[in-house]
């Protein structure tokens, strides 16, 4: 999904635009949140309205050459071959079913089932389904935890955490998950972020029974706590700032004046300071931008909502790559078929 004043400013430069996807994989789901994001993202740019171009592949894109790729990296064995064969969209169901049979006998690392008890549930294996229904079922089958995970058990993202480099639709042990934020918090590092993980969608309760999940209701205490002390401190030293930027006198005290009214007109220092930077921002950006810099920085939150990931949705695969998958054909839908199986690199199993 691309904004048009985006593909506008590539006609209006020199720059050199490299375009990376698959046509063949699924459209992109148009949801309520995903118009949130792009409505948050226009407002943080400050930018008017725009239109949004989107399609099956990026329609803003056919302007660009086309090379196509010949070698599939993902996969070094059969199962490149046979998603080559599935990119034929006129096969008939009958050719679908034949063309995955006939590579299962070829080959160990393409098998073919009709039976739902040779579903893979070993920990090594992503199992691939179609419906939510039936990924929500094989979760509850397959979780350890229940209405909250056990550390061996797997979990989806469905948010990202950029400074531990996990990302939405990443899948992983929920005993990993909890180690890698306690590394990147590492004390000897001298950086910390705030994590605060929702299970299903829902906060963590205070007085839950999970020892884990209390932990991180407290985490998001704690947060809450650091960023009020944070920004009681960046006001403050507001004066401090202002008074060291070499300006003349006349105007520092004028605006020193200025900075006085806003903080009556609002008591509460986070927001309070964030009018005042952006005051600042408007009559005069280097002054604006010299405040930020010389700020205390606030401490970061990332709310990372998570679920069961022993199965996921062929949408939430999309972008990801497993080393097996057992993918369950609930569906000849011929775009999610060979999204859902060009996700393994390895070893694929599809029960029909």
């Amino acid at each position: 999904m691309v904004p048009q004043y985006v593909s506008q400013w590539w006609l209006m430069t020199q720059a050199r635009v490299f375009a990376f996807g698959d046509f063949c994989q699924i459209p992109e789901v148009s949801t309520a949140e995903t118009k949130r994001e792009l409505a948050g993202f226009q407002h943080d740019l400050k930018i008017p309205q725009t239109n949004y171009v989107s399609g099956y592949g990026v329609k803003v894109l056919k302007k660009l050459a086309h090379q196509h790729l010949e070698t599939v990296l993902r996969s070094d064995n059969e199962i490149a071959l046979l998603c080559d064969d599935l990119r034929d969209f006129t096969k008939t169901k009958s050719d679908i079913v034949k063309t995955i049979r006939d590579w299962s006998e070829k080959t160990d690392n393409v098998q073919y089932s009709t039976s739902l008890e040779d579903l893979e549930t070993d920990p090594s294996w992503q199992i691939i389904a179609y419906t939510n229904k039936m990924c929500s079922y094989i979760n509850n089958q397959l979780c350890v935890g229940g209405d909250y995970p056990d550390l061996s058990d797997k979990i989806i993202l469905f948010d990202n955490l950029n400074p531990l480099k996990m990302y939405n639709g990443d899948v992983l042990m929920f005993g990993d998950f909890l180690q890698n934020i306690a590394r990147y918090n590492n004390p000897k590092q001298k950086r910390r972020i705030y994590v605060c993980m929702k299970w299903d969608g829902k906060m963590p309760r205070k007085d839950s029974p999970n020892p884990i999940e209390r932990n991180f209701f407290n985490i998001y205490i704690q947060f809450k706590q650091a960023l009020d002390e944070v920004n009681s401190r960046r006001m403050y030293g507001l004066a401090s700032i202002i008074e060291a930027s070499g300006r003349a006198e006349g105007q520092i005290k004028g605006w020193l004046e200025d900075i006085e009214i806003m903080r009556k007109e609002e008591p509460h220092n986070g927001k309070c300071f964030q009018n005042i930077v952006e005051k600042f921002y408007e009559i005069d950006r280097d002054m604006g931008q010299y405040i930020a810099d010389m700020s205390e920085p606030v401490p970061q939150l990332y709310v990372v909502n998570c679920g069961y990931g022993f199965a996921i949705t062929c949408h939430k695969s999309q972008g990801s790559e497993f080393p097996n998958v057992c993918y369950l054909l609930e569906k000849f839908d011929k775009p999610l078929l060979y999204t859902g199986i060009s996700r393994a690199k390895k070893k694929v199993k599809v029960i029909n």
